[in-house]
C-alpha cells in the first residue's frame, strides 16, 4: 500500500480492470478502485471527471482548447457530457482561490 498525497495527484485514468494515478512527478500507480469510487474519495473541490474515463486535479490546468486539457506534461481529452461541469467547476475553483480578503 502507498499512500498518495492529493495534492500530488495529476490524473486518474481508467485502463481495463485498473484505474492508474498519474503524480507530479510523473509516476503512475495502478489500483482497483474504480473512478466512481475515487469520485466519492476526492471530492468535488479540486477533481473533476472529464470523461468517462478520466479525472483531473483542477489545480494542475495549464490551459484548455478544443475540450482538450493540457496539464503540462500531459493532454486529456474532455468529453462534450462532461464539459460543461468542467467550465463550471473551473470557474468556481479558481474565483474562490482569487478572492480577495476583506481588510
Amino acid at each position: 500500500m502507498i499512500r498518495i498525497p492529493m495534492k500530488d495527484i495529476v490524473l486518474i485514468k481508467a485502463a481495463g480492470p485498473f484505474t492508474n494515478i498519474y503524480t507530479v512527478n510523473g509516476e503512475k500507480y495502478p489500483t482497483n478502485l474504480t473512478l466512481k469510487e475515487f469520485e466519492e474519495i476526492l471530492g468535488d473541490k479540486e477533481f473533476c471527471r472529464v470523461h468517462r474515463s478520466s479525472i483531473i486535479a483542477l489545480p494542475r490546468i495549464q490551459s484548455i482548447e478544443a475540450r482538450v486539457v493540457d496539464l503540462g506534461d500531459r493532454q486529456v481529452a474532455v468529453s462534450r457530457t462532461y464539459y460543461p461541469l468542467l467550465l463550471s467547476k473551473i470557474d468556481k475553483f479558481f474565483k474562490v482561490k482569487t478572492k480577495k480578503k476583506k481588510k
